[in-house]
């Protein structure tokens, strides 16, 4: 008879189609065409170190579903309060990290060739797309770096239950899009028949939900106090305004520092 791991090797083996599937003491993960993908953390570490090598083979691809508990059949995302993404991880799965609700700081390692981190924030590898803000940062403000252009929907995903510190973010003027991936993988069809209205302007793109006749921000809607400070006529001002969000602007640059 095999033994649960036997089981689950065996279940990632042939209902995943990996060529070969294994656990060890801090994850579950599956081999294929030589590259390793962690599919499950195992771990009761709360900080995760993604490997550069598994088996002597490069770990290049993370679950979406790393965090679920076999034993209890739920997800534990309270576990984790810092991860490491190595050298080799670029294909992450975009809801990875979003629902850790302790999580303090991300970091990218610097040899990868996909993403950044920068004070313990995700971005993509130039900083043009801030990718997650830790649901559990430490800091009362943060400062948007000057090479953001994109603020992805969820990089400020927070749970009710999260009591976060943040209550200001300064946006400078670089960042004219925030929601989705500017709309690259929505067609006008697709945008019409949707509950999403979309606010359009010279430099700016967003998304934002129509709720009872008021609009409602996707990135900034788990944080009920906090205020955006950017130039006024900015990108970010006119997201401020159509998303209903508290603001303060700024006419000098001198002021953002």
């Amino acid at each position: 008879m095999m033994s649960e791991s036997e089981l689950f090797e065996e279940f990632m083996r042939i209902i995943l189609g990996y060529d070969v599937a294994k656990v060890n003491t801090d994850f579950a993960y599956g081999i294929k065409n030589d590259t390793v993908d962690i599919l499950n953390y195992i771990s009761k570490n709360p900080a995760l170190v993604i490997p550069d090598f598994i088996d002597g083979l490069p770990v290049v691809g993370i679950c979406g579903y790393i965090f679920f508990d076999i034993e209890t059949g739920r997800f534990d995302y309270d576990k984790i309060t810092s991860v490491y993404i190595s050298t080799y991880a670029t294909d992450i799965q975009e809801a990875s990290f979003f629902e850790c609700k302790n999580l303090e700081s991300i970091t990218v390692a610097p040899d990868n060739s996909k993403f950044s981190s920068e004070n313990g924030v995700w971005f993509n590898k130039d900083k043009s797309t801030l990718i997650q803000y830790p649901m559990n940062k430490l800091g009362e403000t943060y400062i948007v770096p000057d090479e953001v252009e994109f603020i992805y929907y969820s990089a400020f995903i927070k749970d009710d239950d999260v009591k976060s510190n943040l209550t200001e973010i300064i946006i400078p003027n670089s960042v004219d899009c925030f929601g989705f991936d500017t709309f690259k993988n929505y067609s006008d069809d697709e945008i019409a028949s949707s509950e999403l209205q979309i606010f359009r302007g010279e430099y700016y793109d967003c998304f934002v939900f129509e709720i009872d006749g008021a609009f409602e921000s996707l990135i900034f809607r788990d944080y009920k106090n906090i205020t955006i400070i950017c130039d006024k006529g900015s990108p970010a001002h006119q997201y401020a305004i159509n998303a209903n969000i508290p603001f303060r602007l700024t006419e000098r640059k001198e002021e953002l520092k």
